[in-house]
């Protein structure tokens, strides 16, 4: 199932499809298989247009795809520790996120510790030895639409707005109204195997 077919196949259609031939990643995380693309392949969406398609939060009532007769659970990925998120604390609630947990782990800076938000990242992250940087995974807002990688969690403090990842770096943690829907806003999803 290509980029495309897959927003097709779970009813999303707001947007502009990029990086379509972008490869996936593949984490053993919590017991579970997860992919996700190296690049959000689409922007110009809202968080508003990924939960009326079910693609938010994944579980039970969530939207599935079939590959190669696997069942996946479509989903974004978690970008703070809780839902609402602490986004008050110091740490805007990142630390030990799955955001944190996966993507930090990958990325060049981890080699260094030199994190371009140090306050969002918590001690301890693994280097995975992969070495991705800012412009290979389109996460911060001068390399490419889509930066601001839409995540489930809503935020604490501030009522209706919802948390993303990336625009200053892969350590930067925002938030915005669901709404918005500008070529920052894109759509990496989690697909999580059913197993």
């Amino acid at each position: 199932m290509d980029r495309a077919q897959l927003a097709t196949a779970v009813g999303i259609s707001q947007g502009t499809l990029q990086h379509s031939d972008t490869d996936w990643l593949k984490f053993a995380y919590e017991g579970k298989i997860l992919f996700r693309p190296i690049k959000a392949f689409r922007h110009s969406i809202s968080w508003n247009a990924i939960n009326s398609a079910n693609c938010v939060y994944g579980g039970s009532g969530g939207r599935t795809v079939t590959k190669d007769g696997k069942q996946y659970r479509v989903r974004l990925m978690r970008g703070a520790i809780t839902d609402p998120s602490k986004n008050q604390d110091s740490d805007r609630g990142a630390h030990g996120s799955e955001w944190n947990r996966l993507m930090l782990p990958i990325h060049d800076q981890v080699r260094s510790g030199n994190w371009s938000y140090p306050a969002y990242v918590e001690s301890g992250i693994p280097d995975w030895g992969i070495g991705f940087t800012d412009v290979d995974l389109v996460t911060h807002q001068t390399h490419g639409n889509g930066s601001y990688v839409l995540c489930q969690e809503t935020l604490g403090s501030v009522i209706g707005s919802r948390i993303y990842r990336g625009r200053g770096g892969v350590s930067d943690s925002g938030w915005g109204a669901p709404s918005v829907a500008d070529t920052t806003r894109g759509w990496a999803p989690v697909l999580e195997l059913i197993q």
